[in-house]
């Protein structure tokens, strides 16, 4: 079929197989293997099908080429294992991927690419582990793209691939050159405007990047560039007033906690967080809240208890800050306080499994959280919403008891029309507190409306 039609029809069936692969995905609700097409598993079906679309993907406009990119993951994600051969993934999927890259094409043609050469990496490492030092090129590459959606993938990507890699000690220090001329440019720069938002970009997506690879390949990362990455992230989060990219070096400085040694855990707590100095810049006070927050989601079962009590103290003190960005900053970084998760998350893309709600944290930040939530701006208002839906979602076993107090207040904000994302956010956190689609949902519920005033019960 494929010898007798014209190149120039290939994009009509690119479209064809990428609707008919999509549709069939979306109906098995996203299930691989209930969506499985028995028929890619003939020997010769993927040799026949992969050429058109690798044809489209290098000759064919912006569109088709986006498309056909999508149908190369898609055809692999419904393929059965054993008609994946390695001969077949190097020359009709790795390779053309990696070939495109290398050349000019628009950002949604990048993002499709990125996004099946990250599946690949997820799903089927084996399969690209022969052309690691192709993709580590190009990951690193794009980590300087003008699109950030593409530098955002590229970071995601070159932190999967490090755990194929024995020479991560090479790329982190690639990585962290990088960062270090940030470091200049920003203290270069402090004085007059900062950093130019690309420069910043570029930046962020090294951090990404170093955080990724902390965290799928820490334990590779020799102790003297471990001590070479400790010194940069702290003096870049010393020297940068961006929240975003402060942000960002907090999360890897808690990827690097994973790792280093037990001292050095205590150190960056006690020396970078609970000491007193100089908190009269909002900046300062921003960071410690946030560098708080990243120890405890990654770093919590290496500090003491006693230790992990002043950081949850601390971040108290931070949600009555007088600075709207450390209040902001305060309420996400609760999360990690509040939720106790067995084992480590290692991206955003990992399914959230279920965890608990740590009682002593719930004690001293959940009332701090119900006040904002009821008096505070839209952008404090949507943090600490996001907050209690990973919470009521979670843990919500252990968010009953604070069923009562909860209530009303998501009630309120569900009807807040100034502010269209804390309301949708909110009806989410209600769905995820009273369960109304499960029966024991609906008798919690009924019972609670019971005991509610009746105006209160009538508009619940």
């Amino acid at each position: 079929f494929n010898r007798h039609q014209p190149k120039d029809s290939y994009p009509y069936f690119v479209r064809v197989y990428h609707d008919f692969l999509a549709e069939r995905l979306e109906a098995a609700g996203g299930v691989e293997q209930e969506a499985a097409v028995a028929g890619l598993a003939l020997p010769k079906a993927l040799p026949t099908v992969l050429p058109m679309m690798v044809h489209s993907l290098m000759q064919a406009g912006a569109d088709v080429s986006r498309q056909s990119a999508e149908v190369l993951g898609l055809a692999v994600r419904l393929s059965p294992p054993d008609a994946l051969k390695p001969m077949v993934m190097l020359s009709y999927v790795c390779g053309p991927l990696i070939r495109v890259m290398g050349t000019r094409v628009p950002a949604p043609v990048k993002e499709a690419i990125l996004d099946t050469t990250i599946m690949l990496l997820r799903q089927h490492p084996e399969l690209v582990a022969r052309v690691l030092p192709q993709l580590q090129s190009t990951f690193v590459k794009h980590l300087r793209d003008p699109a950030r959606s593409v530098r955002t993938r590229a970071a995601v990507g070159l932190g999967l691939l490090m755990s194929l890699s024995s020479k991560v000690d090479v790329i982190v220090n690639e990585l962290l050159g990088n960062l270090d001329g940030g470091v200049s440019s920003a203290v270069a720069a402090s004085s007059s405007s900062g950093l130019q938002a690309a420069d910043r970009g570029v930046q962020e997506a090294m951090l990404q990047a170093l955080r990724g690879v902390l965290l799928r390949a820490g334990e590779k990362i020799s102790p003297p560039m471990l001590a070479k990455i400790e010194e940069t992230l702290l003096d870049l989060l010393q020297s940068s007033e961006n929240e975003q990219t402060q942000l960002q070096v907090a999360a890897a400085l808690g990827a690097y906690a994973m790792h280093c040694d037990e001292a050095r855990v205590l150190a960056l707590a006690s020396d970078h967080i609970l000491t007193e100095g100089d908190l009269s810049l909002w900046s300062v006070r921003l960071s410690k809240c946030l560098l708080a927050g990243q120890l405890l989601k990654y770093a919590r079962t290496r500090l003491p208890a006693d230790l992990v009590g002043k950081l949850v103290a601390s971040l108290a003190e931070f949600l009555d800050d007088d600075h709207m960005a450390v209040v902001e900053a305060a309420a996400n970084a609760s999360l990690h306080a509040l939720l106790v998760i067995d084992g480590t998350v290692l991206d955003d893309a990992q399914p959230q499994s279920d965890g608990s709600l740590d009682a002593d944290a719930a004690k001293l930040l959940l009332p701090q959280l119900y006040s904002l939530l009821a008096g505070a701006g839209s952008l404090v208002r949507g943090a600490v919403i996001s907050t209690l839906k990973r919470l009521c979602k979670q843990c919500r076993g252990d968010m009953l008891p604070h069923y009562a107090s909860l209530l009303p207040l998501l009630m309120q904000r569900v009807q807040d029309r100034k502010s269209m994302p804390v309301k949708l956010a909110a009806e989410r956190t209600l769905f995820y507190l009273t369960r109304p689609d499960t029966a024991e949902g609906r008798e919690q519920l009924a019972a609670l409306l019971q005991k509610l005033p009746a105006e209160q019960a009538k508009e619940a």
